[in-house]
Order: structure tokens, then sequence, then C-alpha cells
């Protein structure tokens, strides 16, 4: 073997060694924050923003609240201005993670009744613990998964149909109990 061909193979495998550590030396913390939004009829959107995600990468990843486990159903891309601008003006709530860098998108998924009423929670101020769940490295939290955050969520119920149909049947009844009543 030459000197040359040492020095290239010598090269080459050194080469390599660095590769695998630099791309072994990968940040493990990727989820900037997660904001949550009550809707008119009663549910809750949830968002997750992270600074390199997809949809593939949402779809695996989500929060884990008071022990349930809610995975990200959409990937929304938007610029860190914009998300900045969404969590001053139009989220009810949000929990800081880190900023590592600018936002480039956010999984989000929707609480349904179902799933409110599952979790306990009623009108009122709420306090849960919520901890951030990937099975990629773009939603994963500043110390990786299972760190628990804890927040109060301040909800509306929403009276349902039923309930407004009985409310109204009873205003009925007692009018006309009323009018026989006067006559």
């Amino acid at each position: 073997m030459t000197i040359k061909n040492k020095l290239l193979r010598r090269t080459a495998l050194a080469t390599t060694f660095c590769a695998t550590c630099l791309s072994s030396i990968s940040a493990s913390a990727h989820l900037q924050e997660f904001a949550w939004n009550e809707n008119i009829d009663g549910t809750i959107d949830f968002f997750g923003s992270t600074y390199h995600g997809s949809q593939a990468s949402a779809l695996g990843s989500g929060l884990t609240i008071n022990g349930t486990s809610f995975n990200y159903t959409s990937f929304t891309s938007i610029g860190d201005a914009a998300w900045t601008t969404f969590l001053n003006t139009q989220a009810d709530g949000y929990q800081f993670i880190e900023n590592f860098a600018n936002v480039s998108g956010y999984g989000k998924f929707t609480l349904s009744l179902t799933n409110i009423a599952s979790l306990g929670w009623v009108t009122g101020a709420n306090p849960f613990t919520a901890s951030v769940f990937s099975s990629g490295a773009e939603f994963v939290d500043i110390n990786g998964n299972g760190t628990n955050y804890y927040n109060t969520l301040n909800y509306t119920a929403v009276a349902e149909p039923a309930s407004l149909g009985l409310m109204g049947l009873g205003i009925a009844a007692l009018g006309f109990i009323r009018r026989k009543k006067n006559s």
C-alpha cells in the first residue's frame, strides 16, 4: 500500500468518524411552546410549536394531559412572527418550554366535549399536568420526553342542546301553569 493510499484511507476514516460524531450530537429540544384555545362550541384546541416539524412528525407526537395522551392530528407551517402574534392575541393560554430557533410550524389536536368530560374539567379554573411525547425529534421537549408542565386552563362549559331544550320546556310549562291559574 502506497503512502498516498494510506493517507487517503486515514482521511476517509477520520471524516467518517467526525461525521458520525457530529450526527449523534443532536439537539433533543424542539418543542418551543404548547398553547390552548377554547372554541365557541366548548371544544379546546391544543397547539405545539416546533422549528422543524412536518405532518408526519406531528402525527406521532402530542401531549399527555392528566394521564391521557392526545396525538396531534394536523400540522400547519407558520413563521415565528405569526406564531408570536397568535400567542399574544388569540391563545387563551400557553406554556413556554424553550426558545431555541424560529418556529416553522405547529401541530394541533382538538379536545372534544367527551374528552373534556373524561378529564373532569368543569366551568372555572382547571389545573392540569401536561407532558410531551414524540416518536421523532421534532416535538421533543427541552429535557427529552416526559417532563411535567403544570398550568391552569380556565374553561367555560357550553350548555348542550338537550339541556337548553329541557330548560325551555320547563319555562313553557311554568308559563302554561301560570296562564291556567289566572283564567
